[in-house]
């Protein structure tokens, strides 16, 4: 069985739909499943880390003056139109005689003009749209949805009568590790916890707006007695890696900085408490039982603020906090940590891929 998946990492886009998009292969390649990844080369590309992943990778055409400009848009992520770039999608996978039966596409810029296009190029291939937008009309049998309460009625006219839908956070697309890891959180977890704490910083694989520092002189505020060491988690694309090396220098934490780290779910299971962005790794968090200082850094994670805060949990609205707000929050995480650890572990168990594997399976079959 052959899957294609179009998916791109950028300065723009982040590393969140390559890394999701990563897991979900891994997974059906132990199915066996043969995956290969059509993607651009732009700025903050993720097409070494695909293919060091064993992936094959069908590199699309960029736009030169385009793929160059950070662009917050997400319509533009893109870099051309959405027909010629299915076109293309196309054109690789016969010039790489590869016809996909399954086509998975996790893109904020591509709808059912790119689907359409595709599908008529492939007319027996099964589509699959990863999305958690709800803002555009999709041409797919299969609809993934991870997103905290999402429901059906969200996508009403959005998507065809027949498809299927794999929605909220059960169907997050989270290594295994995780689910594997998830018992032994559980015990740490329910042991009281004591200070210092081990804290983890992570505000996503870019951070081109660099928040990280700024988080780093909130926890300035926080005693050295509650915390024992700060752990910053960065991606190589990061472009503020110096800026954030300076800013540590000056600390009076003890800081540690790991980038590209292959270990998260271990990371995670070793700290305490974390801040972190809105995100995949918000699911991750949660499956270990986490208690997360929750941060929005981007308009399309807002979806989930109000969801969140209505389970109960710490979420800054955007970056833009206060020092008194931090404190006041760093406070409350403090207070009530075994609430937090409880609140986490119901939120995402961390059994999604499976699920999710399990569904395409039956798609096709």
């Amino acid at each position: 069985m052959k899957v294609a998946i179009r998916v791109d990492a950028s300065l723009s886009i982040g590393t969140g739909h390559v890394m999701r998009c990563l897991n979900l292969a891994n997974a059906l390649k132990d199915k066996g499943y043969r995956c290969v990844f059509i993607t651009k080369r732009h700025p903050g590309n993720l097409i070494e880390e695909i293919k060091s992943s064993n992936f094959d990778a069908f590199v699309l055409d960029t736009q030169t003056v385009q793929s160059r400009t950070y662009l917050r848009n997400e319509t533009d992520w893109l870099d051309g139109s959405q027909e010629d770039d299915a076109t293309q999608a196309i054109e690789l996978c016969h010039l790489n005689e590869f016809i996909p039966d399954i086509i998975i596409v996790d893109h904020y810029a591509i709808d059912c003009r790119w689907e359409d296009t595709f599908k008529y190029g492939c007319p027996k291939v099964k589509l699959i749209t990863i999305d958690d937008l709800c803002n555009r009309n999709h041409s797919c049998d299969m609809l993934i949805d991870s997103t905290l309460e999402r429901q059906q009625i969200d996508y009403k006219d959005l998507v065809p009568d027949n498809c299927q839908y794999l929605l909220g956070t059960q169907y997050a697309l989270l290594k295994h590790e995780f689910e594997l890891l998830r018992c032994k959180a559980v015990n740490k977890r329910s042991k009281a916890i004591s200070s210092p704490m081990k804290v983890l910083i992570t505000m996503g694989g870019v951070d081109m707006d660099n928040i990280t520092s700024k988080v780093l002189s909130s926890l300035e505020q926080v005693s050295s007695e509650d915390i024992d060491v700060i752990t910053v988690i960065l991606g190589s694309n990061c472009p503020n890696i110096n800026s954030i090396k300076e800013h540590i220098k000056c600390s009076k934490h003890k800081i540690d900085i790991q980038i590209n780290i292959k270990n998260m779910p271990e990371v995670m299971l070793d700290h305490d408490a974390a801040i972190g962005a809105l995100g995949s790794t918000t699911w991750e968090r949660a499956t270990l039982g986490l208690p997360t200082i929750n941060i929005a850094i981007a308009s399309n994670q807002l979806v989930v603020v109000d969801k969140l805060k209505k389970h109960g949990f710490i979420v800054f609205e955007s970056p833009s906090y206060s020092a008194e707000t931090f404190l006041s929050s760093w406070e409350e995480l403090k207070s009530h940590y075994s609430e937090f650890v409880i609140r986490s572990f119901n939120l995402c168990d961390g059994g999604g891929l499976n699920r999710v594997v399990e569904a395409i399976t039956k798609l096709h079959s």
